[in-house]
């Protein structure tokens, strides 16, 4: 309990020090600070000044400041768009969108990019904000974690990754076209076809080259043997040395198709499907030596980052999903004629 202070009393006190007095006094002076302190809050009080992109005054704002007219830019919203494409290039959902334009929100000081995707049938939308004065993601609204490091790669188009580092290796006015696929995986033989009905159409304007990546002949491995597997990828290999890879590419799927079990074709099989002007000797040789170029094939895709199939590469600089090979090639080449159509 606190002391209580002793008051001395003295017969000559002037009358302005009395009980009474003191306490009217006393009203008046918290009067007079209280007058002062709301004048004070006043006149220092800034200004509400609205803020043109949240809608909300700058003294009223409740998740951020929006101070002045709000932040200013410092960043080139190009740079900031391929930032963003990099920034998708490192996300296997948002890659195969287009890259949106941001929009800098001068309320919080960061850019916004909103990525429409496609899950199933339904449309989604990706939220990724972007730090203007360090240009580096904020966050992203994503189901996915934010990635660690952001890959140097970018997405330029829907389903077209820029690779960074990678130089043109086409030659004689071709586009160089490598697809990595499986012969055995499902999702590889439908874009076989697409690839096939794309090199029909711009046959003369690419030079295609068949990869063999194995994934799903990988593990296919196990339950029928290595020898059976591979024969598969080896005739695949060694028909495309003489030209003749869609006509044996054809035979084969369909009778893989027919077959009914996810089992690898015999040796009859394959035998059966090989075309007519097949230089058997030449053949027969290539097949021998086949598991080397397998191996080479498997290498070549580690340096592009390539791990799943199916991918195509284009002019060793861009990285696409089959579906999205003629967008893509289109995008890269719109001088062609047939692009225009």
């Amino acid at each position: 309990m606190a002391k209580k202070k002793k008051v001395s009393k003295k017969a000559d006190s002037p009358a302005c020090c009395s009980t009474a007095s003191l306490g009217l006094y006393a009203a008046g002076f918290f009067a007079v600070i209280a007058v002062l302190a709301i004048a004070y809050a006043v006149t220092m009080q800034p200004a509400a000044t609205e803020c043109p992109e949240c809608n909300q005054t700058a003294n009223n704002t409740t998740n951020y400041s929006c101070p002045g007219l709000g932040f200013t830019p410092t960043q080139n919203s190009d740079d900031v768009k391929e930032y963003v494409g990099r920034v998708m290039a490192s996300y296997s959902d948002l890659m195969y969108s287009s890259v949106p334009e941001p929009v800098f929100d001068n309320c919080s000081g960061y850019w916004v990019a909103e990525v429409t995707l496609i899950k199933g049938m339904a449309k989604q939308i990706a939220v990724l904000e972007i730090d203007d004065e360090t240009l580096t993601l904020n966050n992203a609204y994503l189901e996915a974690p934010v990635p660690p490091v952001i890959s140097q790669n970018s997405v330029v188009t829907n389903g077209t990754v820029k690779l960074e580092g990678k130089i043109s290796c086409s030659e004689n006015n071709l586009t160089r076209v490598m697809l990595f696929s499986d012969p055995y995986c499902p999702n590889c033989i439908l874009a076989d076809e697409k690839v096939a009905n794309f090199t029909d159409e711009y046959g003369d304007y690419v030079d295609f080259e068949y990869h063999v990546l194995q994934t799903t002949s990988y593990v296919m491995k196990n339950s029928f043997g290595r020898d059976d597997v591979d024969r598969m990828s080896k005739y695949y290999i060694c028909t495309q040395d003489q030209g003749m890879l869609k006509e044996f590419q054809q035979c084969a799927i369909l009778k893989y198709r027919t077959k009914g079990v996810e089992a690898p074709l015999t040796k009859e099989e394959t035998d059966s499907c090989l075309p007519e002007g097949l230089d058997t000797e030449l053949f027969e040789s290539c097949v021998a030596a086949a598991q080397y170029d397998i191996s080479m094939d498997s290498k070549l895709a580690e340096t592009y980052g390539i791990i799943e199939t199916p991918v195509v590469l284009v002019d060793c600089q861009y990285r696409m999903h089959p579906t999205y090979l003629e967008h893509g090639f289109c995008f890269l080449h719109p001088e062609i004629a047939e692009c225009a159509e």
